[in-house]
Order: structure tokens, then C-alpha cells, then sequence
């Protein structure tokens, strides 16, 4: 695949946009839109650049910001999905068990593995957060 300068930073600004407004409702297609690119070639184009798909990139970004907001334990889990950009806490503690195989209750509760995942989260997607 061959991309241009313009559309690398047209993906770069979506990226960026994704990682400062997580808690936003995001819509795939509403990028598409606003970069001129198909929703496909958008899917495409981001995965070949970012090594990972914009879907999950989006999941992963509110994943992991999820993290210093069930230490800080100041908010409740229905506060935390919609601080992330959940709008249930059901689909966010859903969401949480599938990418991390706990449930967030269960990493509050145990707060030394929570930073282990955290770090080890990081590690795996520095270069895309």
C-alpha cells in the first residue's frame, strides 16, 4: 500500500484526535468523512500505518485509560465507563474482561496486578499511545 504524505498526516490527526478525545462518542465512519478516505480504505490505511486497526485502537486507548482511574478508586465503574467514552458500564466491564481478562472489579480490588498490567499495556502500545 502506498500512501502519501497528505493521508499520513491525515491519519496522524485522527490518531491524535482519538487519543485526546477518547471519552467522546466515535464514529469510524464520521473520520472517514472528515479525512475524504472510504471507511475501508480508512480501516486499511490506519492498520497499515499503526500496525493495528482503528477500531481496536480506539478500545485499546480507553482501556488503558481506564487503568489510573480504577486505582485512583475515587469513582464508581459506572463513572469510569463513562469517563473512557462508555455509555453503560455493562458493555465497559464487557469490554475490560475481554481485553484484559479481568474484570475491573476484580483489579481495583487487587491494585499491585492492575499496575503490572498497566506497565506491561504500555510497553506493548507506547509507540501508539
Amino acid at each position: 500500500m502506498h500512501l502519501n504524505k497528505d493521508d499520513t498526516e491525515l491519519l496522524a490527526a485522527i490518531k491524535t484526535r482519538i487519543r485526546n478525545n477518547y471519552a467522546e462518542h466515535t464514529n469510524i465512519g464520521q473520520f472517514a468523512l472528515d479525512t475524504g478516505f472510504s471507511i475501508s480504505k480508512l480501516s486499511r490505511s490506519f492498520r497499515y500505518i499503526y500496525g493495528i486497526n482503528l477500531y481496536h485502537f480506539i478500545k485499546t486507548v480507553r482501556m488503558y485509560e481506564s487503568l489510573p482511574l480504577l486505582l485512583e478508586n475515587r469513582k464508581s465503574l459506572s463513572q469510569v465507563a463513562k469517563a473512557v467514552g462508555y455509555r453503560s458500564s455493562g458493555n465497559f466491564i464487557t469490554a475490560f474482561r475481554k481485553h484484559y481478562k479481568y474484570t475491573p472489579y476484580y483489579l481495583r480490588t487487587h491494585p499491585t496486578l492492575l499496575l503490572t498490567i498497566q506497565k506491561r499495556t504500555y510497553k506493548q502500545f507506547q509507540h501508539l499511545l
